[in-house]
């Protein structure tokens, strides 16, 4: 699973648990290193973080590098580009959304 700003960790700990459950990973990137300090620091305490990896960087960056990724979207986001059910959780602004689409 893919996360695209993680912020300060309450998606991603969702996703974590996931990630446990079903024996796979998360990577989760953000942006902005003071909050994902923090959602490491909160996943820690739970014991979740071993199931992260944690990219510090733009989006526009990273994905590329991941090959092929699925996009999900919640239904209300309007893009301007059909995303795919998957494995993708994206939290960031929504004024990104079709530029980042593109890249996975």
């Amino acid at each position: 699973m893919v996360e695209i700003g993680g912020s300060s960790g309450i998606s991603t700990i969702a996703l974590a648990a996931a990630a446990r459950e079903t024996q796979g990973r998360l990577t989760s990137i953000e942006i902005e290193p003071s909050r994902q300090a923090e959602s490491r620091e909160t996943l820690t305490r739970l014991g979740l973080d071993k199931f992260v990896d944690y990219l510090c960087d733009d989006a526009r960056n990273i994905l590329p590098s991941l090959g092929e990724v699925d996009f999900a979207t919640p239904a209300h986001v309007n893009v301007d580009v059909k995303p795919v059910a998957g494995e993708v959780n994206v939290t960031n602004n929504k004024a990104s959304y079709p530029v980042l689409f593109s890249l996975g």
